[in-house]
């Protein structure tokens, strides 16, 4: 574990320059009309942000890529968080398999290069998550690409803060 912890804080500092802490900002009231309590979180698809609940007007706000418009994992609504792992082994799912084939079965956590980064916050959407990336895929993140299988990406740096933030059971809205 503390190799890990180790190597995301070496990952951390390389990638600071181009790294931009989540901001605190106010709900729209669109968002804020729905009466989502503190630690509950919205996704926006157009607006490409993940926004962590405060309170009731305030929220902590990521950056994220979202899914592919053509994947059928595409999902939109309510969900929860059903569990939170650290440092995540990850094995391809058929869907990314069949578009992949040369992806190893599993790839352990830690690696640089499993996709879920250091952190996977698990839905009860079937085998989606809020999840890290990897070097090579922050590009989609920092640009806010529709570029994943059906999980929402965000950078390391963020999937680690929301990770010690968000509970089991926290109410999930993809809008």
């Amino acid at each position: 574990m503390f190799k890990s912890l180790l190597l995301f804080a070496l990952t951390s500092v390389f990638f600071n320059s181009v790294y931009a802490e989540p901001q605190m900002v106010r709900l729209s009231s669109k968002v804020a009309s729905l009466g989502l309590g503190g630690g509950s979180i919205v996704i926006d698809t157009q607006a490409r942000r993940l926004y962590f609940i405060v309170s009731a007007n305030e929220a902590i706000q990521y950056k994220v890529a979202v899914p592919q418009k053509s994947d059928d994992k595409d999902w939109y609504g309510y969900t929860q968080v059903v569990d939170k792992r650290w440092m995540p082994d990850w094995a391809p799912p058929a869907s990314v398999k069949a578009a992949h084939p040369e992806l190893p079965d599993l790839i352990p956590g830690g690696s640089p290069h499993n996709p879920m980064g250091p952190a996977a916050i698990l839905l009860s959407q079937d085998q989606v998550a809020i999840h890290g990336t990897t070097a090579k895929m922050r590009t989609s993140v920092l640009k806010g690409q529709a570029a994943s299988f059906g999980c929402i990406r965000m950078l390391s740096e963020d999937v680690a803060d929301l990770f010690q933030r968000v509970g089991v059971g926290a109410v999930v809205l993809k809008m």
